[in-house]
């Protein structure tokens, strides 16, 4: 399977899209290999980013059905690794949530590493909360790239990435409020 995708002016990058999210954090994780990989985390609303999560995501998720489409399983087999592979986000599409959720209560967040999306998040704030008179960052819509889920036939790649980006989140949240 070739990762090779074309961006959107027939290139393989989105290198004449620029990023409009700024970088607020980054660090090291441990792929599956147990290889130290650099990550960065980005917050704002960035169509660039948005983009990639779709392109990324979905490109790999029809490259993983094919596959199953072809083995020597049963129809129903097929169609349960199918939904396993598409999961409960496979109508998300994170630029129309860009579109339509790009005012200034929402918060955007985005997990990278190997110049690939990882993780994206979309935190509402202020929500009022449910269990008193203070205000709280909801977040609204979180997922993480289908290589970092259980999924069949799929190795995953790295692990724990959507705790990572709640992790960042969180901190983000408390110095928000702080300041």
């Amino acid at each position: 399977m070739s990762n090779k995708f074309f961006g959107p002016t027939g290139d393989d990058t989105f290198e004449n899209l620029e990023y409009s999210s700024q970088l607020v954090d980054n660090g090291l994780l441990k792929d599956a290999d147990s290889s130290e990989i650099e990550y960065e985390v980005r917050h704002g609303v960035d169509l660039r980013a948005a983009t990639e999560c779709n392109v990324f995501w979905s490109r790999f998720s029809l490259r993983l059905m094919d596959y199953v489409a072809s083995l020597d399983i049963s129809t129903e087999e097929k169609r349960e690794q199918c939904l396993l592979i598409a999961g409960e986000h496979a109508h998300w599409n994170w630029l129309n949530k860009l579109i339509t959720y790009g005012s200034q209560n929402y918060e955007w967040f985005f997990l990278y590493a190997e110049d690939k999306p990882q993780a994206a998040a979309l935190v509402y704030h202020p929500k009022q909360s449910m269990l008193g008179a203070d205000e709280i960052f909801y977040i609204e819509f979180i997922e993480v790239a289908p290589w970092n889920r259980d999924i069949p036939n799929c190795k995953r790649k790295f692990s724990g990435i959507g705790g990572l980006l709640i992790d960042h989140i969180t901190f983000y949240a408390v110095k928000k409020t702080l300041v």
